[in-house]
Order: structure tokens, then sequence, then C-alpha cells
């Protein structure tokens, strides 16, 4: 969370109003027979929130070298739509390694067709070394590529206005 708070700061700073959404878990399995002209609402709030987001920044951790099952649960329900399709998109990995969640993250997110900007897309190795007690980011490398990323989400955004 203090890396989504660290970008929410840049974020807010250039006047973009920042929610983050947390109904990821509420979403039912994903199941192709439940995604027809009336899908669950909780997947019909998900799809919207994307379509009426400016862009959408996704970050995770890496877990036993994938993604977290909810976060891919959430991707399949939009794969049968075009939410995605030409949206800025920033993506972040912040774990031990991360290294396959992050390559299966872009993998998906280029399938689905997003915008992302050359510097849109930012692996945060050892994480927890970088993060004090306070929940605040130490290490000025990590903060200095976190700002490279919002400067090109921002980009992103304002070339897809």
């Amino acid at each position: 969370m203090q890396i989504i708070e660290a970008v929410s700061e840049v974020l807010t700073d250039n006047n973009f109003e920042v929610e983050i959404y947390t109904g990821i878990a509420a979403l039912p399995h994903f199941n192709p027979d439940m995604d027809d002209e009336e899908p669950p609402s909780s997947v019909e709030n998900f799809r919207l929130k994307i379509e009426e987001a400016a862009g959408v920044l996704i970050c995770t951790p890496e877990y036993v070298f994938s993604l977290p099952g909810t976060l891919k649960n959430a991707l399949d329900w939009t794969v049968s739509t075009t939410v995605f399709s030409d949206k800025p998109v920033a993506i972040i990995t912040a774990s031990t390694s991360g290294e396959k969640a992050h390559e299966s993250l872009d993998l998906i997110m280029t399938t689905l067709g997003v915008k992302m900007g050359e510097k849109s897309k930012l692996l945060i190795q050892g994480v927890k070394s970088k993060i004090n007690t306070e929940g605040k980011i130490t290490d000025e490398t990590t903060r200095k590529e976190i700002q490279e990323l919002c400067d090109s989400f921002i980009e992103t955004m304002h070339m897809s206005k």
C-alpha cells in the first residue's frame, strides 16, 4: 500500500484524482458462462470503474512466481470487453523478486491492448528493504523510479485525451 500511496501523492500533485479500488476480492470467480448480457453487478461495477478512469495503475506483489489469484481473476473478467483497449496503464510489481509476476502482468496488459508509456512499467525488487517501519520509501532510486513512472503515466494519459 505504501507504493500506491507514493504514486497517489505524485498524481494528486499533478491534478489527478486518485481512487483506490478495493473491490477486487469481492469479484466472483471468473466463469465464462456468467459473462453474458448480465454479468454479476460487482463485475459490471469493476468494468465501469476502468472505463471511466483516465488511466489505471496496477500495483501487485508476486506470489509463488505469479500474480495473486484475485488480480488474475479480476483481469480475466475484462478479457471479453474492450474496457482496457487503448486505456493508459502503469504497472508496478513490488516483491522480493517479482520477475515472473511482472512479465506475466506485462503480457496480460499487452494482450488487453492497453497504452503504456516507455517508463510505465516498474519492477521493485527487495521492496521490504526499501520501505521503513512507518511505511515511507527510504530508497532514493526507488523514489526516482516511481517519479519516472508517474511522469510517463501522466504523459500517456494526456496524450489519450
